[in-house]
């Protein structure tokens, strides 16, 4: 069954952009989804318009959802590291730091800018 990415991620045959419906192996499905970083697509997503098909005046704004610290912590240290930059965080140089930021951010924040 296909997912959606929750947020970036590479895969070897390239990037995958946050949104969009991806088709892997079930295993490799299985493990995104377990991580946090992509949710099971639902037949309406797999058929209908893609994100980028809909115009922008049409498109809902949704709240960002920030990954949980556990999807968090499985991410790539590149991935890791534009989340942080996107919350306004100067990441750290190793991740057990990064994970301490990310875990400190969505305590204070809550994820909500």
């Amino acid at each position: 069954m296909p997912i959606i990415s929750d947020w970036i991620f590479n895969t070897p045959d390239g990037m995958i952009p946050a949104g969009e419906v991806v088709r892997l192996t079930d295993e490799e499905e299985a493990d995104l989804v377990q991580k946090g970083l992509a949710v099971w697509a639902d037949e309406e997503s797999v058929t209908g318009a893609a994100p980028s098909d809909v115009p922008p005046e049409d498109q809902e704004e949704d709240e960002e959802e920030w990954p949980t610290v556990e999807a968090f912590a499985a991410a790539k240290a590149e991935e890791q590291k534009e989340l942080l930059l996107e919350a306004g965080i100067e990441p750290a140089s190793n991740g057990p730091e990064r994970l301490k930021q990310y875990e400190a951010w969505l305590q204070e924040d809550g994820g909500a800018e």
